[in-house]
């Protein structure tokens, strides 16, 4: 994306409709180039209307992440990043521009991107990220100890997602093992969001995590995703910018807790939270493939599972979890 496309979509944010003449003029460029960059940016999402006679409009007003704002609502918290704020317009993967980040650089920085070009989820899956509606966001963190003991990072990086947004009076998320976050009621749960959590470094420590969160903010009617999926367009009231520095700022409180305590300390709260808690739910992998009722989770972040012979340990790995 260039900085003319950048500055078309801020001309084009508000709720009012925009001649192609003055985008053009603002822009010091002819209007056919700019129905040329408004094609580029309805390829990465945005719905762009052309109204007769008065320009063109945006379909709903647009939200741009801002770093003044999210710092400032940090500041409100008493917090700040140990890293650095970054926001992008685009990007193909913001935990990949983390990781790419010079060493000293990735503790407590967040990248936050407007736009995905690669974005993806666990095992491999392809994270739909359009332009300016949802929230995808990085955050870089350092463990002292090793890999081994960072079990249970993505449900902790969950668990603070649902808590901000019950913050804001949204109390319908519930938590699937190991990492999605789920809306709605029983059994019509759709998924709202996801977390991943990706390491590097020595196997006895340090080593360096990558918490990825996507979160659905509102997304385009036509969307085409391969599964039920929710989003926040009841809660437009909600600022894109204000919730995405409450989930920082709840990481922020809660990483030095898991970095000293493990996950045991948040055990009782992600239980609270369980979408299959007292169900029964099928698992299935590569080598797997075990029927049971989910119990919750210990403390390295497995799940627990009873089934016919007794409560098994269930390691995330390439396992899948479906209610039965």
């Amino acid at each position: 994306m260039n900085p003319q496309q950048i500055k078309l979509i801020h001309l084009l944010a508000g709720a009012e409709a925009v001649s192609g003449e003055q985008l053009g003029v603002a822009l010091g460029i002819s209007r056919n180039a700019v129905w040329k960059h408004l094609q580029k940016l309805r390829g990465l999402g945005l719905e762009i209307q052309a109204i007769a006679g008065r320009g063109y409009q945006l379909q709903a007003p647009l939200e741009l992440f801002n770093k003044e704002t999210i710092d400032a609502a940090l500041h409100q918290h008493s917090l700040q990043l140990p890293g650095r704020l970054i926001i992008q317009a685009e990007t193909a993967s913001s935990n990949d521009d983390l990781k790419n980040l010079p060493p000293e650089q990735q503790h407590g920085s967040v990248i936050i991107a407007e736009y995905q070009s690669a974005g993806r989820g666990r095992r491999g899956r392809t994270w739909v990220s359009p332009f300016g509606r949802n929230i995808y966001l990085s955050m870089g963190w350092e463990f002292q100890h090793g890999v081994n003991q960072l079990a249970g990072l993505s449900l902790l990086a969950g668990l603070t997602v649902v808590e901000a947004l019950a913050s804001f009076g949204i109390t319908d998320t519930r938590l699937k093992w190991p990492n999605d976050i789920l809306r709605g009621k029983a059994p019509a749960l759709a998924k709202l969001g996801g977390c991943l959590v990706e390491i590097s470094g020595d196997i006895a420590g340090p080593c360096q995590a990558t918490i990825g969160i996507g979160l659905n903010l509102r997304l385009p009617d036509d969307i085409d995703i391969d599964q039920s999926w929710a989003d926040l367009r009841d809660r437009s009231d909600i600022s894109r910018n204000t919730l995405a520095a409450e989930i920082i700022a709840r990481l922020l409180q809660a990483l030095p807790v898991f970095s000293s305590r493990g996950l045991e300390p948040f055990i009782e709260a992600w239980n609270q939270y369980h979408a299959y808690a007292g169900e029964t739910v099928h698992l299935c992998g590569p080598d797997t493939s075990m029927t049971g009722v989910a119990l919750g989770i210990d403390k390295h972040g497995a799940l627990l599972l009873q089934d016919e012979s007794g409560i098994k340990t269930i390691h995330s790995g390439e396992i899948s979890l479906r209610r039965k």
